[in-house]
This record gives C-alpha cells, structure tokens and sequence, in this order.
C-alpha cells in the first residue's frame, strides 16, 4: 500500500463516520416537536363552541366564564359590575350551552351578557 493510501483510508473513515452523525443529528432535530408560536399559546376565543366550555369543568370553567365576562364588560367600557346578573347571565348561557353544543361560545355569550 502506497503512503497516500495509508493516509486517505483513515480520512475517508472518518469522514464518513462524520457524515452519518450530522445527517442523524439533522434527522432527529426534525423529529422533535418546534415550541408552540405565540398565535398558538393564545387562543382565539371566537374559535370555542359551547361544547368546549361545558366540557370544563371547576376552576377552568369559571375561569372561561370569567373571560367572557370581563370580555364584555371591558368592550362596553364598564368598570363596575353586578355580581347577581352576572351569575344570571352566566347560568343562563351554561344552559342554552347544554342544549345548543354546537353554538359558538363567544356569538352565544353575547346574548346573555347585557
């Protein structure tokens, strides 16, 4: 075996061991889930439907009531609020909800929300 051979042997080893641990590293970066955008940490409230707020339940249900709430309190301006009618409001649209799962959660709140 000639010198140059003895030398290029080596290298063509090693650079082919290189190749298929970069292809393999790229491989698997494609496999891994890319974090979540803000648009998608953030939900468009137009998007739920009734079925996915009675489908809540406890703390996570008050909550998206809450939001509905202070949703249509702040687009009317409102900084002080009637707690009974905002109870009304939010049993009466838990109820038209359950018979009406296909509603779009915030058109239906709307409604309700005086």
């Amino acid at each position: 075996m000639s010198q140059v051979t003895r030398v290029m042997v080596p290298f063509a080893i090693a650079a082919a061991a290189l190749l298929v641990a970069t292809a393999e590293s790229a491989a698997q970066s494609q496999d891994k889930p890319k974090p979540p955008t803000a648009s998608q940490r953030t939900p468009d409230m137009s998007a739920f439907l009734c079925k996915d707020i009675t489908r809540l339940s406890g703390e996570d249900r008050s909550i998206a009531i809450g939001v509905l709430h202070g949703y249509f309190l702040g687009k009317k301006g409102a900084t002080g609020y009637d707690s009974s009618a905002l109870g009304k409001a939010s049993d009466d649209f838990m109820e038209y909800c359950l018979d009406n799962p296909g509603a779009k959660a915030l058109e239906t709140f709307a409604k309700f929300a005086k």
